[in-house]
């Protein structure tokens, strides 16, 4: 059923044939449909709603249950336009292209959206079939609909729960990134700018706080963003409130990173630019206050905020923008405090750092895979200067590349996970070599000392990875020492303080590595199964000209003898340096004064 929008072309007159020679495929099937109209009514009332309309979209007749389903009289519904039940939810150009089918004489299926008298809304799958009289023309549409409202409302809770976060309500990342891409395609008729925030702080909240905590803090955040959208605040004519500007849409794009689309700009690149930083930067200042709000006194959310503009001329679609602005997000500054964050805009220079560490990453995976990697040994040595140990220390030494720096890699294999295979390879090397040095007398009392990152320490295999090192080459367990910072052992105390007793029952070593450095040091050492620690170099470079510095060295010293532990200072690079340590009676040394790290045959 339509409605004639104009009168339309009429189809090219065409020779009627009364035995069915020169007819079209649809002139036929009307034929046949209107030689058996009578057995069309019986079968299709009973199944379907049926109406008939004229070529300007007058209503001719409807069966009962176009009667029952629209609430109007079948009075009231004959002689009126199609239109009287039209929703409004169709755009013009839905109907034109609908009239343009059918005047054609072509059927034309679709679904539409229909409204009751009483203002309720169906849904119905249509189908409509011109009918043409004696001489070719169009005389009247037949449309035929099925009621589709519960499988198109089944259908609607489906794309809800698809394209929206259910802890938050806000549309989802699926939501967005399709959001975008559309918009983006419109980018040459203006500006359009793409804002995310992004909170570091989400899994200490969980942490400290409680998962609870973490989704009232999530569900803050996207009341926050809710009311941009909604212009809620006061402020602008646009609805911008508090920003100034109204986001057209807002969703959670990760699990506590949220985006923004804005648009509707004016003026040129430069001042768009100058409008988003301050822009981004207002909404890291709004949101960094909700937070702390929320969170209550003292805590300081580390948020990170970024920008992507998608101006006429450059080509970018929704995938394309999406992905710049995580990429600035990522490498952009992440700062804590009262100012807010600093807005980071994309550069294409990120882009080549991120396919450059894309790069370090696969070269890593496969030299760890083909055992590539090499450990150096730093000697550790006693106040005479006899070496006691060594710390084993991993090297790359990549062919594209030369010695590629720990600094370089270890973060990148921390983060993807390559660092537990790392890890096994350097306990297993280890190993290796404290089973050779058992067959010497002169070095059967070393000791070969590892660190330990927190993936390995999470990862729940560290105690079984190293007994089967040790089992395997049949070095003895009292001469490997693994090093464990503060940092990696405060996030989950309790199970930090069992690993370490298992690997203690082992008769493994723990050394304290970087002490003082972290927090809550003198509350967790008490509980911690360690035998050592070692003073960090940030302590040990002024411990020569700053009194300050000697007398915290002399501190740790003194809570150390307390304790039991033996003591270790790194970092010493200078004779004073050694001297004034040594005065301390601290046990063992280490630093470029007594040896770099350096590979050893063993």
């Amino acid at each position: 059923m339509i409605e004639a929008g104009s009168e339309g072309p009429e189809p090219p007159p065409r020779e009627y044939d009364p035995h069915g020679e020169g007819r079209t495929p649809h002139q036929t099937e009307t034929a046949r449909l209107r030689r058996s109209l009578a057995e069309l009514r019986q079968g299709v009332d009973a199944h379907s709603i049926v109406a008939f309309t004229d070529p300007q979209g007058v209503i001719l007749d409807v069966n009962d249950k176009f009667v029952e389903l629209s609430q109007y009289t079948r009075e009231e519904l004959i002689g009126a336009p199609q239109s009287i039940v039209h929703s409004e939810r169709h755009p013009d150009s839905f109907f034109a292209e609908m009239w343009r089918t059918v005047s054609r004489g072509e059927i034309w299926q679709g679904t539409l959206c229909n409204r009751a008298k009483g203002g309720s809304e169906y849904w119905l799958a249509t189908t409509i079939v011109p009918l043409f009289d004696d001489e070719g023309r169009i005389e009247r549409y037949l449309s035929i609909h099925t009621d589709v409202t519960q499988l198109y409302f089944a259908e609607a809770r489906v794309r809800r729960l698809a394209y929206s976060d259910p802890l938050t309500g806000l549309p989802n990342r699926a939501m967005m990134l399709g959001h975008l891409t559309a918009r983006a395609d419109e980018a040459a008729r203006g500006p359009l700018v793409y804002v995310t925030a992004e909170f570091d702080d989400l899994l200490m909240i969980n942490d400290t706080f409680g998962f609870a905590a973490g989704d009232r803090f999530l569900r803050r955040i996207a009341d926050e963003f809710g009311r941009l959208q909604a212009g809620a605040g006061g402020g602008s004519e646009d609805g911008g409130s508090r920003l100034g500007r109204r986001p057209e849409l807002v969703a959670r794009v990760g699990s506590a990173a949220f985006g923004a689309v804005f648009s509707g700009f004016g003026g040129g690149p430069e001042e768009i630019e100058a409008e988003m930083a301050g822009l981004a930067e207002r909404l890291g200042e709004m949101l960094g206050a909700a937070v702390a709000k929320e969170l209550g006194v003292g805590v300081e959310p580390m948020i990170r905020v970024s920008y992507v503009p998608c101006l006429p001329g450059d080509g970018l679609d929704g995938s394309e923008v999406f992905t710049r602005a995580e990429i600035a997000r990522r490498f952009g500054p992440r700062t804590r405090g009262e100012d807010g964050p600093t807005a980071a805009v994309f550069e294409q220079s990120m882009i080549d750092e991120v396919r450059e560490r894309s790069e370090l990453v696969r070269d890593l995976r496969r030299c760890v895979a083909e055992k590539r990697l090499r450990l150096h040994l730093q000697p550790v040595v006693t106040a005479d200067r006899r070496v006691v140990g060594y710390e084993g220390l991993v090297r790359w030494a990549d062919e594209k590349r030369g010695l590629v720096t720990p600094a370089e890699f270890i973060p990148l294999a921390e983060r993807t996970g390559i660092i537990i295979e790392i890890g096994d390879w350097v306990l297993d090397e280890a190993c290796r070599i404290l089973a050779e040095w058992a067959k010497d007398p002169e070095t059967s009392e070393r000791t070969v000392a590892v660190n330990v990152s927190e993936r390995q320490l999470r990862s729940g295999v560290l105690v079984e990875s190293v007994r089967a090192a040790l089992r395997r080459h049949g070095a003895p367990p009292e001469r490997l020492r693994l090093e464990v910072t503060e940092s990696e052992l405060h996030r989950d105390l309790e199970r930090s303080v069992q690993i370490l007793e298992e690997l203690r029952a082992e008769r493994v070593q723990i050394s304290l590595d970087d002490f003082g450095t972290g927090y809550s040091s003198l509350n967790h050492l008490s509980r911690l199964p360690v035998q050592q620690l070692k003073i960090d170099r940030a302590f040990v470079a002024p411990v020569v000209d700053d009194e300050t510095g000697a007398a915290i060295v002399g501190t740790i010293v003194q809570l150390a003898r307390l304790m039991g532990l033996s003591i270790v200072a790194e970092g010493i690079e200078t004779e004073a340096q050694f001297e004034a340590l040594r005065g301390f009676g601290i046990d063992a040394f280490q630093g470029f004064l007594f040896g770099r790290p350096e590979p050893l045959a063993v």
